[in-house]
């Protein structure tokens, strides 16, 4: 076994250990919608459970960031090519990565987003697995490891930090395209009065922390599905 394939091995391993595993990550607009897979005893019978939750705080930027690593995989398993860096980030901000499928920790994944084209918005997927060949698996496999942490962070209440929140809002809440801009040119009170709006808006809390004002998770909205499978 090469160096290479016993790192991927490694990683593998770590995405697929424990009782819940992750079938599915899908960004909404503001939010997440994560799918688990657990076994659930039923009259004595343990049955695989898929639990959907839709949570609709806006998320932490780190896993934003994640997110935004997976454009460069998902248009070259999708076949696109670029002949410079230049071409390469001109690709990469017309894309967005919508969501990520593990297909029930075969190390095969699913791989969903969007290119806009021409102001025509156009719905890219393929299926990407370690036996594909696919040369950049490792790191592709490396981003899949932080991205469950950061969901691990944030289940336990970690999320996006005030900036982030308020730029969520004004921008899917208050159809404001230019959000970050339009943030940075308003006066701290104004700022300090749409944190507030925010956060009534997301259910979360603003609490004082080191004698500074932090937001927290406050009483959140979550949707939850259960599905036999």
């Amino acid at each position: 076994m090469t160096k290479e394939s016993a790192k991927t091995s490694e990683i593998r391993v770590k995405l697929t250990q424990g009782a819940y595993s992750i079938r599915k990550i899908e960004m909404l607009p503001v939010g997440m919608k994560l799918t688990y897979s657990f076994i659930e005893a039923r009259n004595g019978i343990g049955s695989r459970v898929e639990r959907a939750e839709k949570h609709k705080r806006p998320v932490q930027k780190e896993l934003r960031q994640y997110f935004d690593l997976l454009k460069e995989h998902l248009l070259k398993v999708t076949g696109y090519h670029w002949g410079s860096n230049e071409a390469m980030e001109m690709l990469k901000a017309s894309t967005t990565v919508k969501g990520v499928i593990d297909d029930r920790g075969t190390n095969k994944f699913q791989l969903n987003g969007t290119r806009t084209v021409d102001e025509t918005i156009v719905n890219i997927s393929s299926a990407l697995r370690e036996d594909d060949g696919y040369e950049d698996y490792s790191h592709f496999a490396e981003i899949i490891l932080n991205i469950r942490k950061e969901i691990t962070l944030f289940m336990n209440g970690k999320g996006a930090d005030s900036r982030l929140v308020v730029i969520d809002y004004l921008k899917h809440k208050k159809d404001m395209p230019d959000a970050e801009n339009e943030f940075e040119k308003m006066t701290k009170e104004e700022q300090d009065k749409l944190m507030m709006e925010a956060c009534e808006c997301f259910g979360l809390e603003i609490i004082e922390e080191n004698g500074e004002m932090v937001i927290g998770v406050g009483e959140t909205t979550t949707t939850v599905e259960d599905e036999e499978t």
